[in-house]
């Protein structure tokens, strides 16, 4: 839903994205403004508003609705923009244990080999790779364990969780409590 007043149109622009290439550069950052301005994007539509009108409902295209997308909605001067993920996927984060638990959305079964792909924002602002891997046979991925390493204290946890066929997800998590 698009909130509109005062204006005549407002043009929706549709940038496919690569979740991984995104997420790898900016972990901690979400709707990065101004990142697609000079992107070529995959659709345009121009919605035309009706005077009195202060809302409106736009459906992605047929083309897109596969794929992970930057919408980008112009008019009046303004310009906001949102995610969309594509796919069936639930993500559950269980900060008591450091693990996410993740699901198909229809059902809730448990998705194996969804790969996690873990950056760290550490006490002193610096972020850094964590860790990476694959859910395990109940949909589980340890995100804070790591094999014989201590290091600086974190603060919180940026996940990309992906899966072939149910789609991609990020989140933020805090650490286990100490």
């Amino acid at each position: 839903m698009i909130a509109v007043e005062g204006i005549d149109e407002v043009e929706v622009r549709f940038h496919r994205m690569d979740v991984e290439f995104l997420f790898s550069n900016s972990p901690f950052v979400r709707g990065d403004q101004g990142a697609f301005g000079v992107i070529r994007p995959s659709e345009v539509l121009t919605i035309p508003v009706a005077k009195g009108e202060t809302a409106l409902s736009v459906t992605l295209p047929d083309v897109l609705r596969t794929a992970n997308v930057v919408v980008e909605v112009r008019g009046g001067g303004i310009s906001r923009q949102a995610t969309y993920f594509a796919g069936d996927l639930s993500v559950q984060g269980i900060e008591r244990y450091g693990q996410v638990r993740v699901l198909e959305s229809q059902g809730g079964a448990a998705l194996p080999k969804a790969y996690v792909k873990v950056y760290a924002l550490l006490e002193d602002g610096q972020v850094r790779f964590h860790k990476d891997g694959y859910t395990d046979l109940r949909g589980r991925f340890d995100y804070v364990s790591l094999s014989g390493v201590s290091g600086a204290a974190v603060e919180r946890f940026a996940l990309l969780v992906m899966h072939d066929e149910a789609g991609a997800s990020m989140l933020e998590l805090a650490p286990p409590a100490r």
